[in-house]
């Protein structure tokens, strides 16, 4: 077990923040495959972020003596960043809406699957923590969302070279631009997490 006073609580608190990570990171998939739908998809990925705000902040109000004061802030620095991924997806929802892009163009379907993708990741992390018995197990996965971030560099990076071609009026250009900087900004909070915790099983390797 990573955390080795963590209560029942504390682990249900965890699954539960993951699960609306992978939650808002589907609901963005959705709102960027069926526009025609955004407002009811950036609306509940609004509320899957409420949702983990109060699920973090249950947490920290909770201040059990239970574990030691370095434990302690170590879960609660894991928990603010997963928490961070919930942001990032509500951000990327909620100007995809309100710029009502229309129709998504391909740059802009794959980076929504491999948010998709990182979080699922994510969420296998938080799983791997609780029974881990070698480091190995935890760092595999790490290494997968930092695959995963690379492939959204990339993608990012073809999506501006796309929308800068000439091919597109300024209307376009500015509402895809803040999209996909958004984007990449969610999928980039899910290498976070990734590094710390990468850096918390070495330390305890």
């Amino acid at each position: 077990m990573f955390f080795k006073a963590t209560t029942t609580l504390f682990d249900t608190q965890l699954d539960l923040l993951a699960q609306k990570v992978v939650a808002a990171a589907e609901g963005v998939r959705e709102l960027i495959e069926h526009p025609e739908a955004a407002a009811e998809h950036a609306k509940a990925v609004g509320d899957l972020e409420h949702g983990a705000d109060r699920i973090v902040r249950d947490t920290v109000a909770l201040q059990t003596s239970s574990l030691g004061s370095v434990e302690r802030a170590d879960l609660l620095t894991l928990l603010e960043k997963v928490d961070d991924i919930v942001d990032g997806a509500d951000s990327a929802a909620q100007r995809a809406w309100l710029h009502q892009v229309g129709q998504a163009t391909e740059e802009a379907r794959a980076m929504g699957q491999v948010f998709v993708d990182a979080a699922k990741g994510i969420q296998r992390l938080i799983s791997m923590l609780r029974r881990m018995r070698e480091s190995h197990e935890v760092l595999d996965i790490c290494l997968e969302i930092d695959r995963l971030e690379r492939r959204g560099d990339e993608l990012y990076r073809g999506a501006m070279l796309a929308l800068f071609s000439g091919r597109y009026d300024a209307l376009h250009i500015a509402r895809w631009k803040d999209v996909y900087e958004r984007l990449e900004s969610a999928i980039n909070k899910c290498e976070d997490v990734a590094k710390l915790v990468e850096s918390l099983v070495q330390a305890i390797a």
